[in-house]
């Protein structure tokens, strides 16, 4: 793999080790060889996971010890406390026996515990041994309290007690007073979940089906209430026999296994593996369906995203990674972070998810200042934000009911609500459909993984960060990533956010993402866009601040000859180059985005400049001064592009009406050595202004007059020519341009 450079998942790396751990006896077989175990030092170095390899490789042990485990496993006892199972076992035994540990290991690997405790009775003592998995049962500081010791994953204790009934209830004491709730199937089920009615035909559920990408679909009544679960394997085989007209109830999976909220996760995990299958409806006393929690939700919660870094590679079933970046919050303003901690409050009264979303979570990770505050809430965000209106006093909000937002302007700040939903598109290209759904499939829909990233607001786990598609690593190497291969086509706009960004962050556009944005680029995927939509996307691109970049990034890519049939090159960096010198040589104040546009279209004429304005609703400004600096071209060209000795005064006149953005890149791109001088000139001239004003001239006992202007006009001719520089100058000369005018 190494020599062909053939990069593989975690999970794959540890089914290599596995194997080679077989083959080998764990390398202590007399067949073992040198390269057996630099294998598996290149498989550790790769990412192999010791923990799930554990699960597979059985350990050899002794009569004895096979005894030991025989009486142990007869007597398993299954407690849940506070939501975790834990596993007991006990044994007495007449002398104590020598790795005992490897029993329990044993014991842990073919009973799937998460977490076990063993007892073995002795004569004179008592020994407990402790293993777990699980973060929220610690065994170290369990056992510690019955005067052992370890750490969270491993423990042990030696009791001067033989009486195993009465440590068994210390432990149970121990254990109700020191472990922390576990996760319930409420904490990370789908929900709303998608469901279809019982009486829906086949082919109608197949359409919904592939418009989501799920691999099933729970099957209610009228009610709402759970009858059965449809796959798509059933409904595939279905249509293959001509039953499309068929209604869902006919080959439905009745009696579907279902659970409860209140459902610990271990219970999930061991329902799910021994009945084999890869979903449970999660249903209310009624039965009626509240949410839906995948194999992948649950392996993801009780591993902690171990293998997140997989979903890179082959775009695989999104899992969550959890962390919590509480910290990061603290770089927002004050007043800031205090408004999102009552949001917080006031969701959690409201019993509804609520996430901090987007590009300032982005922002925030990479320590970059953000304005836009953007909050998405698992329910009804018109609803919740009629409860902002009744907390926060002297908030403004704004409802969007068509859109399902709320916008709150309050101390300076803007925040804006949306419902969690779902995207999909009826044709490349199409504006999407939208409909309520979960978090998860609310991030599904982002641009990009760097901007699908979400920070929990409520109490209980403020600061959690929600990463179900690994935007927190591709952060850290500086990737732009899709979420799926269909990205581009769906919305190609999304190719000129990728340079945007990328330009932006100095990311590089990630392998795959590249191949997927050059194929729908070959597609033509643009035509399919309206003018208005490529505008709004190109202004955002030509209002970054390193815009050398974006020109480069359109340069390597050959975007603008693609998608707009501009020439972009070498011509137009160096274009930009001169500009950037010119505004730091005059500081002059101008537009940089509409510079920005004439760099971008430096290749068209400037009638072609108009017109692509136009086209794409771009600056009808720019396009205005530019209709008025072609009609004027052909005299100031004529004025400018000769060796005259301009006076200062005559230069200003000539060139003032126009447009100051448009001066700038015309001095920067033309070939006229005399032309680019006088413009330069004119630009240093701008920033000389006059010292007094119009209501000096009314102190000055002139009337109100357009007289004023003429005078202000005269005296700054003046003083472009040197005539005059203090405001004591500009006055004596005023009084004498006011005589000439009405002589005493």
């Amino acid at each position: 793999l190494k020599e062909r450079n053939i990069t593989c998942s975690i999970l794959e790396y540890t089914l290599f080790m596995i194997g080679i751990h077989e083959d080998t006896g764990s390398c202590v077989n007399t067949g073992t060889t040198w390269r057996d175990a630099q294998a598996v030092a290149e498989l550790l170095k790769s990412g192999a996971n010791l923990l799930m390899a554990q699960q597979f490789l059985e350990s050899r042990i002794s009569p004895e010890q096979e005894g030991l485990y025989q009486k142990l496993l007869s007597s398993k006892e299954r407690w849940e406390i506070k939501g975790n199972i834990i596993h007991f076992y006990r044994a007495v035994t007449g002398s104590y026996v020598e790795d005992a540990d490897v029993v329990v290991q044993r014991l842990r690997e073919n009973d799937g515990a998460r977490v076990l405790f063993c007892l073995l009775t002795l004569p004179k003592k008592s020994y407990l041994i402790a293993r777990s998995r699980n973060d929220r049962v610690q065994v170290g500081e369990i056992l510690a309290t019955l005067g052992g010791g370890g750490h969270k994953h491993a423990a042990s204790a030696t009791i001067e007690e033989t009486d195993w009934s009465s440590v068994r209830l210390n432990l149970l004491k121990s254990l109700e007073k020191t472990i922390r709730p576990g996760r319930q199937a409420s904490e990370i089920m789908q929900s709303p979940v998608k469901s279809v009615d019982m009486d829906i035909t086949i082919g109608d559920a197949h359409k919904i089906l592939l418009r989501y990408g799920f691999g099933g679909l729970p099957v209610v009544d009228g009610n709402g209430k759970l009858t059965g679960i449809i796959s798509r394997q059933d409904m595939a085989k279905a249509i293959l026999h001509d039953f499309s007209h068929a209604p869902v109830r006919a080959y439905m999976t009745q009696h579907a296994i279902s659970m409860n909220p209140e459902t610990p996760l271990e219970v999930l995990e061991m329902v799910m593996m021994q009945r084999q299958i890869s979903r449970i409806p999660i249903v209310d006393r009624e039965n009626r369906l509240l949410g839906i929690v995948t194999r992948g939700d649950l392996f993801n919660s009780l591993y902690n995203g171990t293998f997140a870094s997989d979903y890179h590679t082959t775009f695989l079933e999104p899992r969550e990674s959890t962390r919590n970046v509480s910290r990061v919050l603290e770089n927002l303003p004050a007043s800031a972070l205090k408004t999102l901690h009552e949001i917080g409050r006031l969701a959690d009264q409201e019993r509804v998810g609520c996430f901090l979303v987007g590009g300032i979570v982005r922002d925030l990770i990479m320590s970059r200042s953000s304005q836009d505050i953007d909050i998405v809430i698992e329910g009804d965000a018109i609803k919740f934000g009629k409860q902002i209106e009744n907390c926060f006093r002297g908030a403004s909000l704004h409802f969007f009911p068509k859109f399902g937002t709320v916008s709150l302007k309050i101390s300076g700040l803007r925040i804006d609500f949306a419902s969690a939903r779902v995207e999909f598109y009826e044709t490349p290209a199409a504006l999407p459909d939208v409909e309520l759904s979960s978090l998860k499939n609310d991030l599904y829909r982002r641009d990009f993984t760097v901007n699908s990233l979400a920070i929990r607001l409520n109490h209980n786990g403020f600061g959690d960060l929600a990463d179900y598609y690994g935007g927190y690593q591709d952060i850290a190497d500086g990737l732009i990533r899709i979420l799926h291969r269909m990205s581009f086509v769906e919305d190609p706009t999304r190719i000129l956010r990728a340079v945007r960004f990328s330009s932006r962050f100095s990311f590089a556009i990630e392998e795959m993402t590249l191949r997927m944005l050059k194929t729908a680029l070959s597609e033509n995927v643009f035509k399919l866009l309206t003018p208005e939509r490529i505008g709004k996307e190109l202004a955002c691109l030509c209002q970054e601040e390193d815009f050398s970049r974006v020109l480069s990034r359109f340069n390597e890519l050959k975007l603008s000859r693609l998608i707009f049939g501009l020439s972009v090159d070498e011509r137009n960096l160096a274009a930009l180059k001169r500009v950037d010198g010119l505004i730091k040589e005059t500081g002059i104040r101008c537009n940089r985005f509409q510079i920005n546009l004439l760099v971008l279209t430096e290749s068209l004429s400037i009638q072609k400049t108009i017109d692509f304005l136009k086209c794409y609703k771009l600056s009808d400004s720019l396009s205005g001064h530019l209709e008025r600096y072609l009609e004027e071209q052909h005299f100031i060209l004529k004025h400018l592009s000769k060796n005259r000795n301009f006076k200062n005064s005559e230069l200003f006149k000539i060139l003032s009406a126009e447009r100051t953005e448009i001066l700038i890149f015309q001095q920067a791109v033309n070939e006229n050595k005399f032309y680019r001088e006088n413009i330069r000139r004119y630009l240093n001239l701008t920033g000389i202004k006059l010292k007094i004003t119009g209501s000096d001239l009314i102190g000055l006992g002139l009337k109100s007059s357009p007289e004023i202007g003429s005078i202000l006009s005269e005296i700054r001719s003046a003083k472009l020519d040197g005539f005059v520089n203090s405001k004591e100058e500009e006055l004596s000369l005023a009084r004498k341009l006011m005589r000439k005018i009405r002589p005493q």
